[in-house]
């Protein structure tokens, strides 16, 4: 998972460097993969204006366009398909070197002359892949270096492990610093939406151990309202290129809070009743992944009266997916059974982001309504929505039965082989959402890899100072 440090930053109050804070994650068992700067990564790359589009007399997968960085038009040949006279685009000038050696020069392609280059998200290393050019704002102004409007920030690359799905988010990161020393910072929780059912839409589940939780908002929503720059930037930086406000801020949750979520279009629905079910022989989704994917009985689907539109905790069909011309919207937050989710990604082979985080288990159930609450208010900020119509819920939160696991403290100091500081460790259980209970300690619902004793000295340890941890050979292993 990549975190900009700039957005954890907005969770907690560190100050010091990003190798000291790889430092500290990888002392208490989360590691480091690595620490990139993002931005663009090209010098010398400024903002243009599309002046003008035509077809290449030569090439019908290629245009022609006329453009303008404020000093004057040029003519550059295009192969992207995304752009129209009046964009404003990333202009690579001739001259212009690229990481990997390329260099730009003026030359013919296919018999017209092209004087430069326009760039996608992906060759300025702003995205790991990009369909088409970088449209910037229309009001960008022209000749901007590319370097001032994406700075880029330090994003460090963690590896969650299967048994801590409690850290896949900026926000379970935040927890695990706070019990490390680092203050979390007070963040106010997105307002309650208004009351009320959704009329006109029901919401059923066929098999509750599968989907527990079901709720499905709907929206009227405005078109032509971009994600905010701010929110692309952040995107970008965490490795996810910008698809739509709609499905933007379903991301940004994902990464803000550990909540998938999903958007459908409502007028590509057949019919008004959803349903949370097993697929049926023959059933087929075209997912967004870009996979023709064949269901099996055991598949959890979500389906509507034609059939499945959508491969519960996995994937969403492009037959029900949101458009920019998009106005009535279904907003989906549920919980699935990892199993489900797990088995069915692994035979799709449809390794989403989604997939992950359900497949991993271990979700905090109260998430599902915060995730909810906070995407309304994100598409609120941003302007686009005009209307919340109310929810449908099937089903309800699953509070896991957490029991309380006893910490005899002298034989934890005995096994692991050095005095633990107790009333330290005490505080930092306490910051890790643990509750004492009469000598042991009751485990949050969000960790549920927390079982016995022996998953409460692997706790201590990893809060320890590691280099009191004694090395100790095994006589036997020597051959005494």
């Amino acid at each position: 998972m990549k975190v900009p440090l700039d957005w954890l930053r907005e969770w907690c109050h560190w100050s010091g460097s990003a190798t000291e804070l790889a430092d500290q994650l990888t002392q208490s068992g989360t590691e480091v993969v690595s620490i990139t700067a993002t931005g663009c990564q090209v010098k010398g790359i400024v903002t243009a204006k599309i002046v003008e589009k035509k077809p290449h007399p030569n090439a019908d997968r290629l245009t022609v366009c006329s453009v303008d960085d404020g000093t004057g038009a040029r003519q550059v040949v295009c192969g992207a398909k995304n752009h129209n006279a009046g964009d404003i685009v990333p202009f690579a000038k001739p001259g212009t070197v690229f990481p990997d050696g390329m260099t730009i020069k003026v030359a013919k392609l296919r018999g017209e002359s092209s004087e430069g280059m326009l760039c996608s998200a992906k060759e300025l290393g702003l995205a790991e892949d990009a369909e088409g050019l970088l449209l910037l704002p229309p009001t960008t102004p022209l000749g901007v270096s590319m370097e001032s409007l994406y700075p880029g920030e330090t994003v460090m690359e963690v590896e969650i492990t299967s048994n801590r799905p409690d850290l896949a988010s900026i926000a379970g990161l935040a927890r695990e610093l706070s019990a490390l020393g680092v203050p979390s910072r007070s963040i106010k929780l997105p307002p309650a939406t208004p009351e009320g059912v959704v009329k006109g839409w029901r919401v059923s589940i066929e098999d509750c151990k599968a989907c527990p939780h079901y709720t499905l908002s709907a929206l009227t929503v405005k078109t032509g309202v971009d994600s905010p720059d701010w929110m692309k930037k952040r995107l970008m930086a965490a490795g996810f290129r910008s698809l739509g406000l709609l499905v933007d801020v379903t991301n940004y949750v994902l990464l803000e809070l550990g909540q998938p979520s999903h958007v459908f279009d409502a007028e590509r629905f057949d019919g008004t009743t959803i349903t949370v079910r097993k697929a049926k022989a023959g059933e087929i989704l075209q997912g967004l992944d870009g996979g023709k994917h064949g269901l099996a009985p055991d598949d959890l689907v979500i389906a509507d009266g034609k059939g499945v539109v959508a491969i519960a905790g996995v994937v969403g069909g492009v037959d029900s997916s949101v458009q920019s011309s998009s106005r009535r919207i279904l907003l989906e937050v549920a919980s699935f059974h990892a199993g489900f989710v797990r088995k069915t990604s692994r035979r799709l082979s449809a390794s989403t982001e989604s997939a992950k985080r359900f497949a991993r288990g271990g979700l905090d159930s109260a998430l599902v309504e915060l995730a909810r609450r906070r995407i309304v208010q994100l598409l609120q900020e941003a302007g686009a929505l005009e209307k919340y119509e109310g929810v449908a819920l099937a089903g309800s939160p699953v509070i896991p039965p957490c029991k309380a696991v006893p910490l005899r403290w002298e034989k934890a100091e005995k096994i692991l082989g050095f005095s633990l500081e107790r009333g330290r460790l005490e505080k930092q259980f306490v910051a890790l959402g643990f509750r004492e209970e009469k000598g042991a300690w009751k485990p949050p619902q969000w960790r549920m890899d927390v079982v016995e004793e022996v998953d409460l000295l692997e706790e201590l340890a990893r809060l320890s100072d590691q280099e009191k941890i004694p090395v100790i050979l095994d006589s036997q292993a020597e051959g005494r």
